[in-house]
């Protein structure tokens, strides 16, 4: 198999300054939200749901519901937070450990 090249330091902030202006150039929202106010997220799709990850960006003065509610609208996810059998969305960190007060 292919060796994955070790990035010294100094590109890997490089590298992911890249990736985040490539994230915020494609993502999408609220176009009225000041730029200060704009979290960016790459969204990873419910399992099974066949969609890609989307850039999407909210604002860091909502709550977690509200921001559930906002991504699954801008990526068409099916959101049946609402409904108590539902299948809750939720948000995860990469490290699969779970958002589930504040946007930290």
């Amino acid at each position: 198999g292919k060796k994955k090249k070790v990035l010294s330091k100094a590109a890997q902030k490089t590298a992911a300054k890249v990736q985040l202006m490539k994230l915020k150039m494609k993502s999408s929202g609220q176009q009225s939200l000041p730029e200060l106010e704009r979290i960016f997220f790459l969204v990873q799709p419910p399992q099974g749901s066949k969609k890609s990850p989307a850039g999407c960006f909210i604002s860091k003065n909502w709550s977690i519901g509200k921001t559930i509610d906002v991504l699954a609208d801008l990526t068409g996810a099916v959101n049946e937070n609402n409904v108590t059998t539902g299948r809750k969305l939720r948000i995860f960190r990469e490290d699969g450990s779970e958002l589930e007060t504040e946007l930290e």
